[in-house]
């Protein structure tokens, strides 16, 4: 446990001095001025614009951030064999909890940065509300979990490229595959419902996961609410962790 803790925060002092993770908070402080901009167009929702947009920057960034950065931090490491140093001395399952715990680690750190850069840009403009906290740790579990697919993809392909565009879409089909499943369970063919029904429960459902539309409403979630969605991802979690050591146990590096 303490190396895997040990690898864990090396790691995320590697993700912290990385380009993109400098480029994605610069992006962020860009997108703001973008926010501002779309609150001034509609001023009569101008607070819930600032919220929304501002919300979804931290969650476009971040998913950014975690897709490419982890899928390029292990081909590097792949390709420099110093994957075979961490497996050594580590095992294959301890190394993927170590990098995955790293890149949830570096996830915080920057939802810290951003929620307090968006915090101050929301009191300015008098649009603040405590509910994006909320929405913020409900962020974090949806990044948890493309994280676990991110780290599954990276070692299944071994070209960073097929990685980053699986896991791309598992977070877009997860995004979108709650309204096809809305539309389509009106649908009186059967077989049509079954097969959407099937790809909509094995897709992570990130509709449960989401607060932002609470937040933009300046609703803070139930405790009910985050407990349940907490077990959700644990649970989920530990369902693709433990699909990646199998397939990493069996994967010829």
């Amino acid at each position: 446990m303490r190396k895997i803790l040990s690898l864990s925060v090396l790691g995320l002092k590697q993700v912290r001095r990385q380009k993109l993770f400098v480029a994605m908070v610069f992006f962020f402080i860009l997108y703001l001025g973008f926010c501002l901009f779309l609150g001034k167009l509609s001023v009569a929702h101008a607070d819930k614009v600032l919220r929304d947009t501002g919300l979804m920057g931290i969650e476009i960034s971040l998913v950014i951030l975690s897709i490419f950065g982890l899928s390029l931090d292990f081909a590097r490491e792949r390709s420099t064999h110093t994957l075979d140093i961490y497996l050594l001395h580590l095992g294959r399952s301890a190394y993927l909890a170590a990098k995955m715990l790293s890149y949830i680690l570096a996830s915080c750190l920057y939802l810290v940065i951003s929620g307090l850069a968006l915090s101050i840009f929301l009191l300015l403009y008098r649009s603040f509300t405590p509910a994006i906290f909320g929405a913020l740790y409900s962020l974090l579990l949806k990044i948890t979990l493309v994280i676990a697919f991110t780290s599954l993809f990276a070692v299944i392909f071994s070209s960073p490229l097929l990685a980053m565009s699986a896991a791309l879409f598992i977070y877009i089909g997860a995004e979108l595959l709650p309204a096809a499943w809305e539309i389509m369970s009106r649908t009186p063919n059967v077989y049509e419902r079954g097969v959407i029904y099937t790809i909509y429960a094995i897709f992570p459902n990130f509709s449960r996961l989401d607060f932002r539309y609470l937040a933009v409403w300046g609703n803070f979630p139930s405790w009910t609410q985050i407990v349940q969605v907490t077990i959700y991802t644990l649970a989920y979690l530990v369902c693709v962790y433990l699909l990646n050591t199998i397939v990493f146990g069996k994967k010829e590096l």
